[in-house]
Parts: C-alpha cells; structure tokens; sequence
C-alpha cells in the first residue's frame, strides 16, 4: 500500500486502486498472479488507521517513498520509528507488515538511504536506482 500526501493543502483527496495480472504464458518464477497498488491522496496515518485497523490487518508492504517531512508540509515524520505512523502500524494492525519499501530522492553520489528508516527493517532484499531516486525493499529481521 502507497500512503501519500496531496502535493497541495488545496488538493481534493482521492484514491487509486490499481489490480495488476501477471501475463498468463507466465509462470510463478515472473511474481504472483495478481497483486494490487492502492495509491492513496490524503492523511496517511488516518488512511492507514481507517483501512488496515477498522479490519484488523496490515499490507503486506509498506512504502514510505519521499514522505513530505520539513518542507514538504507533512505534519509527522513517517520515517522516525516512534512517530504516529509506526505507532499506529504497531496498534492497529494484527501483525507489522512483513516489507518496507523506502527511499526517494537520491542523496549524494551513491544514491543514499544505506538502510531503512524503522530499524525492524534491517534486511535489504532489493535496491532500484535511477538518475533521480532511489527506493530499496527491505524486510523484518
């Protein structure tokens, strides 16, 4: 699940929800057979309260990608494990989704994020890098 911000105090929330279907002449070694993206515009710690604790469950990857903090008009900061939304992902949800997917945009000549901003999520599974950003999966150790 991708938890976002509006880029503007003015931008109406809205939702995404994005079914992706692995190609059928594909078999399992190419990813699962379906798997969903659910991009969400507004409150993240709400949203995330709402959807995952009003049932009882947690994603099975949680992405903090460029969250807003300083400038960008985030309230908390997503990536300080003692914030809001690690509370919340610890109170509401029956058990931490197993990934994190954290990054964002690249820091210094190496691409920065050399590990990922909730402790827990100490072992590094994949890194995408590009000229702009970087994002790495990591999951619970």
């Amino acid at each position: 699940m991708w938890i976002t911000r509006c880029h503007s105090k003015r931008a109406k929330p809205y939702a995404l929800w994005i079914v992706f279907e692995r190609d059928a002449e594909l078999n399992e070694s190419h990813g699962p057979q379906r798997f969903s993206l659910l991009y969400i515009c507004g409150d993240g710690v709400a949203t995330y309260q709402a959807i995952y604790g009003g049932n009882s469950v947690s994603p099975k990857v949680l992405a903090i990608i460029q969250p807003g903090t300083g400038f960008g008009l985030n309230y908390t900061d997503f990536r300080d494990s003692d914030k809001i939304l690690a509370r919340s992902v610890r109170r509401f949800s029956t058990t931490k989704p197993p990934f994190m997917l954290y990054g964002g945009n690249r820091i210094g000549r190496e691409g920065g994020y050399p590990t990922c901003c909730w402790p827990e999520y100490a072992v590094e599974v994949e890194r995408w890098l590009t000229a702009r950003t970087v994002v790495g999966l990591w999951k619970m150790s």
